[in-house]
């Protein structure tokens, strides 16, 4: 009996539980043959990549739809109601106002809402932003970042949805809507950092993040055109619903393809495998003590803040304000990125 086991031991591989090697590659596949043949931290990257352009055109479409939605005649304009602007010396001047009126007029169901309740429902969103932060890295260690990114875009695509139901109804109900979806993405992008420090070998880790990252900008570069055209088209309350379809799809694939570490990954070869946990060293990974003030004294720490701040606020800045700033200072149709003072 000995001499049977030992050779049934050497056909499959010196494995107990007599699998072969291909066998157990077999076990691992699934119904998707084309995620079996990319490495499992690369799907895992498009996955994130994907979900933070759906989550810039879900949660910034606001500041586009916010122009087309409130009458420009009942707040303070930023450009004199009796202006003149003159396109070029063979073009004769056409008034700003009046277009500016139509325009409104086009949009069927206006808000009037002040310059100043428009800046504080703009920035609803970053006040409950900004109290997530901490709290995203917690939830990741706890719940796992599967769980917490996921939950994230669906509550912000959610609370978004109720947007129009939450402006007929009153300014600070759109404000308490938009303060409830800069709480539930605050964590969002914490999580992430949990999902890829388990994820991301450290050769490859800064070219994984920068992948990411690049969505941030391409979602804001999505979002303008994008709001643009849903309003012109359907009508501002599409800014607020469409987007939502979006992270609805990528939620599917979230859900079958995401996991939290590769060893909770059922269908990651060995061998990735093994590269993501030898390289990050998970086997021997042990929990430190956090030198929170050497960390606070830190000259390098507060550089980086420094900048971190500065180009956020800048960039916050133009996703807020740039629609309104084209509209009402520029002239431009924010519909149709057409200057209003060439209409004629």
């Amino acid at each position: 009996m000995s001499a049977e086991k030992s050779v049934m031991m050497e056909l499959s591989g010196g494995r107990k539980d007599g699998v072969t090697p291909d066998q157990q590659d077999k076990k691992k596949k699934s119904c998707f043959p084309i995620t079996d043949r990319i490495p499992a931290r690369y799907i895992l990257t498009a996955l994130f990549f994907f979900g933070i352009v759906a989550l810039q055109t879900t949660r910034h479409g606001f500041s586009v739809a916010i122009v087309v939605m409130t009458n420009s005649s009942s707040s303070a304009p930023a450009v004199n109601q009796t202006t003149i602007y003159h396109n070029c010396p063979s073009s004769r001047p056409v008034n700003v106002s009046a277009q500016i009126a139509g325009s409104d007029r086009e949009q069927g169901e206006l808000f009037e809402w002040s310059q100043s309740i428009k800046g504080t429902l703009l920035g609803a969103y970053f006040y409950g932003y900004i109290i997530t932060q901490v709290v995203g890295g917690v939830l990741e260690q706890k719940f796992g970042g599967k769980i917490v990114f996921g939950t994230s875009l669906v509550l912000a695509a959610v609370l978004t949805a109720l947007g129009p139901a939450a402006a007929r109804s009153s300014a600070w109900a759109m404000f308490a809507v938009r303060f409830c979806v800069g709480l539930v993405t605050g964590v969002s992008l914490p999580s992430m950092y949990g999902v890829w420090g388990r994820w991301a070998p450290p050769t490859e880790r800064t070219r994984l993040l920068a992948f990411c990252y690049i969505a941030l900008s391409l979602g804001g570069v999505i979002n303008f055109p994008l709001a643009s055209s849903l309003a012109d088209e359907y009508g501002w309350p599409a800014v607020f619903y469409i987007p939502g379809s979006f992270v609805a799809a990528w939620l599917v694939a979230w859900l079958l393809l995401a996991y939290d570490s590769p060893a909770k990954h059922p269908r990651i070869l060995e061998e990735e495998q093994k590269y993501i946990e030898d390289g990050i060293g998970m086997k021997t990974q042990q929990k430190l003590p956090v030198p929170w003030l050497k960390v606070l004294t830190s000259l390098p720490v507060w550089a980086l803040i420094v900048g971190q701040f500065s180009s956020l606020w800048g960039t916050y800045l133009l996703l807020t304000q740039l629609p309104n700033y084209m509209k009402n200072v520029l002239g431009f149709n924010i519909r149709t990125n057409d200057p209003l003072y060439l209409q004629q």
